[in-house]
């Protein structure tokens, strides 16, 4: 069997274990039209779509050029297959939070209120007092735990030199409470800022949403804001609302964030 060839089998059983095509194209940053490409053999990636690739679905590029085999696919549905042995610096991060999480609590349990998914994720601009900011984030389940991925939007710089897409993407872990659940995402360094979040499921309309707090673990600065309130909506697969939302800069005013949003967002007369 050829390399495109493999290597488009290969991708197909990883997309289906991830989502819909749209889904993964927009995750991946490309158009479904090359994504259906690279499933039909009809074309390899190069080296920093590749590198995306591998990024992504947390594989090595040797995966994708060696047919897969039922036991790695079976370890990738538990959220149990790695590419390759853990740094020091992975490895130093398990053992603190080993140390931190005592095993007889239930951190990870999911009710229902938040299924796996692309969400859309909007707040107040923490750079731009009199602004919103909106971008997409995805909940994934894995063997037991519960972990979220999303990218910056390209207006947010993050104090931070470069815009690659790797520097934008942040990925963390979503843990319930008793009223509600806690997210800890790390950004790209994690030096740099760490986001936290506290959010409870709210009414809005029929798909699931949430609606709480976002605090930014920085320096402050001279106009930066470090707490906002927060809404995540859930979105359909394949909906036109996630693509609008991708191609989006990530910077809006006030008066043009949907008013079903503003109630959930919008500063109020609470105090943090």
């Amino acid at each position: 069997m050829s390399v495109l060839s493999v290597f488009g089998s290969n991708l197909s059983l990883l997309v289906r274990l991830h989502g819909s095509q749209t889904q993964v194209a927009e995750g991946l940053g490309i158009s479904r039209i090359q994504l259906r490409r690279y499933l039909a053999g009809e074309s390899f990636p190069k080296p920093n779509a590749l590198k995306n690739i591998c990024d992504y679905f947390s594989v090595d590029a040797r995966i994708l050029t060696d047919r897969l085999t039922h036991g790695q696919i079976n370890l990738m549905r538990q959220g149990l297959y790695a590419a390759g042995e853990s740094s020091p610096l992975v490895l130093a991060m398990q053992e603190a939070v080993a140390y931190s999480c005592r095993s007889e609590h239930p951190y990870f349990y999911n009710p229902g209120e938040l299924p796996d998914g692309l969400y859309a994720r909007w707040r107040g601009a923490m750079s731009l007092k009199d602004s919103a900011q909106v971008g997409l984030i995805q909940l994934r389940t894995l063997n037991a735990s519960r972990v979220l991925k999303g990218l910056q939007p390209k207006q947010v710089d993050l104090d931070l030199q470069k815009q690659t897409r790797r520097d934008r993407e942040f990925r963390g872990i979503l843990l319930r409470q008793r009223t509600g659940y806690v997210a800890l995402y790390f950004h790209n360094p994690p030096s740099a800022i760490l986001s936290f979040v506290f959010i409870r499921p709210v009414e809005l309309g029929y798909m699931p949403a949430a609606s709480g707090v976002t605090f930014l673990a920085r320096d402050p600065g001279d106009h930066n804001c470090r707490v906002r309130r927060c809404l995540w909506i859930k979105l359909e697969p394949g909906c036109r609302e996630a693509l609008r939302i991708a191609r989006h800069p990530g910077i809006m005013p006030w008066d043009e964030v949907p008013r079903y949003i503003l109630p959930h967002i919008q500063p109020g007369n609470e105090s943090f």
